[in-house]
């Protein structure tokens, strides 16, 4: 075979498919106004609460232990009020170990636990730097495009 030659692999199908039944799912309870909350956690599910050399630390600040202590906050109001999907969000990713950063966006537990400053420093020191200016090649670029769309959208709404 040669170097540059290209092969067309056989298209297979799915054996299986997965599929979320949401009138059925156990984990789900729809309220009459159609509020989907999760409210049917598993009796043993915990997070331990302990120190480790494996911990983030953020200044003194031992981020994972605070998590952890969310998490498990997260759980008994799981295990006793439910969460609703829509508003809990936070809540509902912590108990799969996700910590969502969201700047100036975080729930009233986070905040009690965490603080609004240290919650603002993680976001900072570990989210991703973005560029906030644009290479002035790629910059031109995008205004020809928006300009062309805007008028062929004036175009289009006039005739």
């Amino acid at each position: 075979m040669s170097k540059n030659s290209t092969v067309e692999l056989p298209r297979v199908e799915p054996k299986s498919a997965i599929l979320i039944d949401i009138d059925n799912n156990p984990f789900f309870i729809e309220k009459s106004d159609g509020i989907l909350t999760i409210n049917d956690i598993l009796c043993n599910l915990t997070f331990e609460n302990k120190i480790s050399t494996n911990d983030v630390f953020l200044e003194e600040n031992n981020i994972s232990l605070l998590f952890c202590n969310y998490q498990n906050q997260s759980l008994e109001i799981a295990r006793n009020k439910g969460l609703f999907v829509e508003t809990n969000i936070h809540k509902i990713l912590s108990l799969s170990s996700i910590l969502l950063l969201t700047m100036n966006s975080h729930s009233n537990n986070m905040i009690s636990l965490f603080g609004s400053p240290l919650l603002n420093k993680i976001h900072q020191e570990f989210m991703p730097k973005q560029q906030i200016e644009l290479d002035p090649k790629c910059e031109s670029i995008i205004r020809k495009a928006i300009k062309m769309t805007m008028k062929e959208s004036c175009e289009d709404a006039t005739n």
